[in-house]
């Protein structure tokens, strides 16, 4: 089962930043999430959360700003089966540029 989110955004504007949750399998699963970032020179990192009420994970990875990679993702295994909130920051040099919320049941 694939998911698709949204960024919050209400703007017209192109939003810096698109997510994708990828779920593989029932729990315990395999949740794959790809961050799609805009390239810009204010990009300084990528956050992912995964939380539950008996699971926490993140990991975050440096951006080289204009240059990084326009998809990013982040790969949490044997996710067991729960209520979720998965949470995409995009920092910049100013604080957060963009993020993105996914909330679901495994």
């Amino acid at each position: 089962m694939a998911l698709a989110v949204l960024p919050q955004s209400s703007s017209a504007v192109t939003p810096p930043l698109d997510v994708r949750v990828v779920v593989r399998g029932q729990a315990p699963s395999e949740v794959t999430v790809q961050a799609i970032v805009e390239r810009d020179d204010r990009n300084r990192s990528i956050e992912f959360i995964v939380n539950a009420d008996q699971y926490y994970a993140s990991s975050v990875k440096q951006l080289d700003r204009e240059r990084a990679a326009r998809t990013n993702e982040a790969r949490f295994p044997d996710l067991p089966a729960g209520s979720y909130e998965i949470r995409v920051n995009l920092w910049g040099a100013d604080g957060i540029r963009g993020r993105a919320v996914w909330r679901g049941t495994l």
